[in-house]
């Protein structure tokens, strides 16, 4: 596995890429507590995070006024959360309890890593 991909993994995770869901009092568990089916719709659906923010990435790029972005930002989390909320068996609390989970967990982030190499479409 590369660095590459283990940052692909990373960003993936916290995808809600133009500005993180506020997640006040969201505590993260520990690696051992997530099971593979929790993990794998995790990886999915930070897998439809992603493909939400690659469509918005050049449109947010393109904008020139700052209300324009703005409003861009604003449709593409909303698009995000509602990509996890369609996800199943997972919930926009624990796809965030997850993604702080592998940002401090070392077993949890090669865990999601290796889950997301075997789901992630061949580029």
């Amino acid at each position: 596995m590369t660095i590459r991909n283990t940052l692909s993994a990373a960003a993936l995770a916290t995808g809600i890429a133009f500005g993180p869901i506020a997640a006040a009092g969201v505590m993260a568990q520990d690696a051992g507590s997530y099971g593979d089916a929790e993990i794998t719709s995790f990886v999915m659906a930070a897998l439809d995070v992603e493909e939400v923010r690659a469509a918005y990435q050049p449109r947010l790029q393109a904008a020139t006024e700052e209300a324009e972005q703005l409003e861009l930002i604003e449709q593409a989390n909303q698009e995000m959360v509602q990509a996890i909320e369609n996800a199943d068996g997972i919930t926009v609390e624990e796809y965030l309890e997850i993604s702080d989970a592998m940002q401090i967990d070392p077993e949890m982030n090669a865990r999601i890593n290796e889950k997301f190499q075997e789901l992630a479409p061949a580029e």
